[in-house]
């Protein structure tokens, strides 16, 4: 409005000029002109006045439209969500918006020709002033970001995106800035990175936990299945003990009694000793069959198919429950597996017996392929739901939680197939040889595919190469997939014994030995003094269950650089291996 006043007010002072310059010469012109021509000239004067009056019409809309693009400008410039900042090639503010002003928290009026650095602050001028030089070098856009210090000493983070404005002299160049306040979002990169640090800390701690778990996973295994050996082996004790003790003294006995009975004449003496002989009679069968349950000597002598033999006749004999046998194969098994296998089957009969509800089970025996065998064992009693089965101790569990652990620990499974009143169907798929997957030569390493992980796993830095050496296979089985869970560990050979670890050191030239100091042949304390005489480079780690120092200070004066008990943290033995290699 004041911008038309002030045109209103132009228009009248050139009228009243034209006016009087005009003035004195209307009279004198007017009276010399003829009639026509002063219709003419007034004509001329008329359409001259009409002309004015478009043109005066025009520049009224070319000022109402300058008005709406004044504010226009003002809306998107001064009220922009962002700052704009005009700066010249040395950095002084030329223009600056509204929302500029307000972002440093100053009057717009008192920012020209002040240089726009001392806002930044000090530790990222270098960063502005290489983005200033770098875009009045090329004349390419840049962008950066760097703290803000306000007026009234408040920080706060700022991105600038600078563009120099086109075809200007090179005096001329300023530089166009779009200034914008980006604090939330580095705070939310700040705490997106503080997340992630935290969930990296998380992720390792649940890794180291993992491995941990699986440890102690793999210790019960292996618990698990020297508990069954174990048992086994007391068992075969006591039926020797039964049988080339008891008797034998039982027979013995007899025979002098006979002897004694043929010289004695009483009738009522040699009828007590009748009577004592059949006591003794019923006391070698009661012994011969509690010898044969306790360890049925074909499972010894023979092989797993005689062992399922015998053990459908003693079903049939003992509880008078028919298994129908189906032999497809008579493979040859180590002698430790060939007992889980069998006990495992035997275990399931007996839960077919105690809650099958039924008198006749089906045992199958057949070759998968040349690896692997399957032993199937099924009923048509009651069932049950495999999705609620129960660890074994608890009702319902029916031992298939230890059945199934057994088996993982060679290297099989066990399969459930049960519906409730229509039976079930327990499939054993079995190695046919003792843990295949951790079978460890010279020839053969461990891999990702041998723990049973299908992703491939990158090893980073240099690799230890461990070879184990104990006699006991299940412990070596764990002992073996707990350091393979370790990046930088790969056990490349297995050592049953101390003579066996000498020549593996020989030829795979491993960088640690895990020695144990009870082992057959040569123990460990000789095989480390050996492998230290001729192998000096290779690190060797006493292992044993006991943890007297007496054990320990003969592993270290054999050679050996470090002793550990197998109770010990799996941390702590890879942190030893770890050790170890570093003083070499």
């Amino acid at each position: 409005m004041k911008d038309k006043q002030n045109i209103s007010d132009i228009a009248r002072d050139l009228r009243k000029q034209a006016e009087a310059k005009a003035g004195a010469d209307d009279e004198k012109t007017i009276r010399q002109l003829s009639p026509r021509h002063a219709r003419e000239v007034l004509h001329e004067l008329r359409v001259h006045q009409i002309e004015l009056e478009m043109q005066n019409e025009e520049l009224r809309r070319a000022q109402e439209a300058l008005d709406v693009s004044r504010a226009r400008y003002f809306d998107l410039y001064d009220l922009a969500p962002v700052g704009y900042v005009t700066l010249s090639a040395k950095g002084m503010m030329l223009e600056i918006n509204l929302t500029a002003a307000e972002l440093l928290r100053v009057e717009r009026g008192t920012l020209a020709q002040n240089p726009f650095s001392h806002f930044v602050q000090q530790e990222d001028e270098d960063i502005f002033y290489r983005c200033c030089k770098q875009l009045f070098k090329t004349g390419t856009p840049q962008v950066c970001e760097l703290r803000i210090v306000r007026k009234d000493a408040s920080p706060f983070w700022a991105r600038l995106e600078a563009t120099v404005t086109p075809d200007a002299p090179a005096d001329a160049l300023v530089a166009r800035v779009v200034l914008s306040d980006i604090s939330e979002r580095k705070q939310a990169e700040a705490a997106l990175r503080d997340s992630q640090t935290a969930l990296l800390k998380a992720n390792e701690e649940l890794r180291q936990a993992n491995i941990e778990l699986d440890y102690r996973a793999s210790r019960l295994r292996l618990l698990t299945g020297d508990l069954t050996l174990t048992e086994q082996r007391e068992r075969k004790r006591l039926s020797q003990i039964l049988h080339d003790g008891l008797q034998q003294h039982l027979l013995s006995a007899k025979m002098r009694l006979g002897g004694v009975a043929e010289q004695i004449s009483n009738l009522d003496l040699r009828q007590a000793i009748d009577e004592i002989e059949k006591i003794m009679d019923e006391s070698v069968r009661m012994s011969r069959s509690l010898s044969a349950e306790l360890s049925p000597p074909i499972l010894h002598e023979g092989g797993l198919s005689d062992g399922l033999e015998w053990l459908a006749r003693w079903m049939r004999d003992k509880y008078r429950f028919r298994v129908d046998l189906s032999i497809g194969t008579r493979p040859e098994l180590h002698e430790d597996l060939k007992v889980l296998v069998f006990e495992s089957v035997r275990e399931l009969l007996f839960n077919a017996v105690k809650h099958a509800n039924v008198s006749r089970a089906r045992v199958s025996l057949e070759q998968v392929d040349e690896a692997k065998l399957r032993i199937a064992v099924s009923d048509e009693g009651t069932g049950f739901d495999p999705g609620r089965l129960k660890p074994a101790g608890e009702e319902g569990g029916f031992g298939l939680f230890s059945i199934r652990e057994r088996m993982g620990l060679i290297g099989g499974r066990l399969e459930i197939e049960s519906v409730p009143a229509r039976g079930s169907r327990f499939t054993l798929i079995v190695p046919r040889r003792q843990t295949p997957t951790m079978q460890l030569s010279a020839s053969h390493k461990p891999s990702v595919a041998d723990s049973g992980k299908k992703e491939t796993v990158t090893e980073p830095g240099p690799v230890v190469r461990v070879l184990l050496a104990d006699d006991h296979t299940l412990f070596r089985d764990g002992l073996a997939r707990m350091l393979e869970k370790n990046p930088g560990l790969r056990v490349i050979g297995h050592a049953t014994d101390g003579q066996e670890a000498i020549d593996l050191a020989g030829k795979l030239k491993p960088g640690v030995i895990l020695m144990d100091i009870s082992m057959p042949r040569v123990n460990g304390i000789e095989a480390t003094r050996i492998i230290h005489r001729e192998y000096p480079d290779i690190c060797i780690i006493g292992l044993s269950m006991y943890e007297d120092q007496e054990r320990a200070q003969a592993m270290r004066d054999a050679g050996a650089a470090d002793y550990k008990s197998k109770g010990c943290m799996p941390s702590e033995l890879v942190a030893a291996i770890r050790n170890c290699m570093l003083r070499q």
